[in-house]
């Protein structure tokens, strides 16, 4: 059955201010974790979702002098027709030692997470694709012009009257006609 996050909880740090005066507050971090919970007000009340009475009952799912944790939930918000889903959040406020100015430093450092070193498996791997790659189109292009270097070695020996009806035939140096060639099907694809 799919269910819908209907409840936010918000966390916000802030920082004091070292101004002249000390009443400035600066937001240096948040998170935000999306909960899905089947909302119920106190005293069984039920809400069509249109008048205003709703507005002011009591939710039982969330009281207010504590904040809705994850736990704290009984059962997620199902999706279904004729549900009347109900859309709620918290805001935690906790106050941080962190600076505004050094507040990006937990992400550019990765907060230590994974070592700085070099990766030398993945950087040898890469080249060794390349090198194998390389080698693999050079020795199809060696193969084609062997071929084809044979075969004009071929046509040289031959008569004078026999290399002028096979000299046009085969052969790599026939490609550079074939670039300015328009192709015959579906000539508005190739523009």
């Amino acid at each position: 059955l799919p269910y819908i996050y209907n409840h936010v909880n918000i966390h916000i740090d802030y920082h004091k201010e070292d101004a002249e005066d000390g009443n400035g507050y600066r937001v240096v971090a948040f998170a935000v974790e999306p909960l899905s919970v089947k909302h119920k007000f106190k005293a069984g009340y039920d809400w069509d979702g249109i008048s205003a009475a709703g507005l002011t009952k009591p939710l039982e799912t969330c009281d207010a002098d504590k904040h809705l944790r994850a736990k704290d939930i009984k059962s997620a918000q199902i999706v279904k027709p004729g549900e009347t889903i109900l859309y709620t959040y918290d805001v935690t406020w906790k106050e941080s030692p962190v600076e505004w100015t050094s507040r990006w430093d937990v992400y550019l450092s990765e907060d230590h997470l994974v070592p700085a070193q070099v990766h030398w498996y993945s950087i040898t791997n890469s080249i060794l694709v390349v090198i194998f790659l390389s080698l693999l189109v050079v020795s199809i292009l060696v193969r084609n012009l062997k071929r084809d270097i044979a075969a004009y070695n071929a046509l040289a020996a031959l008569a004078d009257e026999e290399k002028d009806e096979d000299v046009d035939e085969t052969g790599w140096k026939l490609v550079h006609a074939d670039v300015f060639r328009p192709p015959q099907n579906h000539p508005m694809l190739f523009c």
